[in-house]
């Protein structure tokens, strides 16, 4: 079962609260939407649960492969249109000190082909627009409400770091900044009630770029980019990807994992928490093995068992029969 933020509360209520939930104020139900929300923050922290998970296909600008904000990391990456879709076979996906390795391979195409580099290199956890913009340019923003992007530092039309912050107003309508850049500069926003689009305006051509789309609840965006040495523009890839925290504000946001007894444990570990009671806290919390220990389950052993439902019935990557070994070696044991 999916739990939606309003489905959340009336269920969840009593192990974060002592007040009752239909007298609760306003101020008491942000206070446990915010517990809510430390509470799946740290549960996403701790594993890769059911649910956790989404395959999605992406494109590259240039060489380059942003994530979504709800997604943190890339688990698996298969081609689908690119100069490696022919081969059908999936991408590795490499460390971010790869690049700097001793006589590594750069992220040239180049360097790629030659080194018979064939995957993902992660190369930022903080990207803050899905293309980077060339040349000189200014800044627009595009929403049907108010609000206010601060952008702090860049480098303006003359390659001079610009020692101001620059604001430029979100409204129902368009913006434009006065101020060049040549270089993007860090970007703050405030919070919203519908989403923003940022683009980056050619000062010679006008032509505009969308950098991005911001959600209304974004204030410093961050997202997860690889290079793909040897990729083009608009190449395309199939994307497994583990889900990344986002904030769940609407009563319509969807709370995960949703997995009601672990969510129950967990706000149940956070009030003993908040009560310097370290050892019931980490009881709740688990994991508790219970299945060696004789110990009660924990939130973490409920999610654990949630997974292994799913995946018993899975054929595993990798299948050993029990009778042989290696090739007709009988195996001994």
């Amino acid at each position: 079962m999916v739990l939606t933020l309003a489905d959340a509360r009336p269920k969840l209520w009593k192990y974060a609260s002592s007040v009752p939930f239909d007298s609760a104020s306003d101020d008491q139900i942000a206070e446990f939407d915010s517990t809510l929300n430390r509470l799946c923050e740290r549960i996403l922290i701790e594993g890769k649960w059911r649910g956790c998970f989404k395959r999605i296909t992406l494109r590259t600008y240039n060489n380059t492969l942003t994530l979504p904000r709800n997604l943190d990391y890339c688990i698996g990456v298969d081609p689908i249109t690119s100069s490696w879709s022919a081969f059908g076979f999936p991408l590795n996906i490499y460390s971010r000190w790869f690049e700097f390795a001793a006589s590594g391979p750069g992220l040239t195409a180049e360097c790629a082909v030659s080194c018979s580099l064939r995957g993902l290199i992660s190369v930022s956890d903080n990207a803050q627009t899905f293309a980077d913009p060339e040349g000189t340019f200014y800044l627009r923003s595009k929403s049907t409400r108010g609000g206010s992007f601060t952008l702090i530092g860049g480098l303006d039309e003359n390659g001079n770091p610009i020692n101001r912050n620059v604001r430029l107003h979100i409204t129902n309508g368009t913006t434009t900044t006065t101020q060049k850049y040549t270089e993007m500069p860090f970007i703050e926003k405030s919070e919203t009630s519908a989403s923003v689009e940022l683009y980056s305006v050619d000062t010679t051509t006008a032509v505009e770029t969308l950098l991005c789309v911001y959600a209304p609840s974004e204030i410093i965006p961050a997202y997860t980019r690889y290079i793909i040495p040897g990729a083009q523009d608009g190449n395309t890839f199939a994307c497994l990807c583990k889900l990344k925290f986002v904030t769940a504000i609407a009563d319509t946001d969807i709370i995960i994992p949703s997995v009601t007894d672990a969510l129950i444990l967990g706000l149940m570990s956070f009030q003993f928490r908040d009560k310097n009671d370290a050892e019931r806290s980490a009881l709740y919390f688990g994991p508790n093995y219970p299945e060696t220990t004789g110990k009660m389950s924990g939130c973490i052993d409920v999610l654990d068992s949630d997974l292994a439902e799913l995946t018993s019935t899975q054929m595993p990557m990798f299948n050993v029969s029990r009778d042989y070994a290696a090739g007709t070696i009988r195996n001994v044991t």
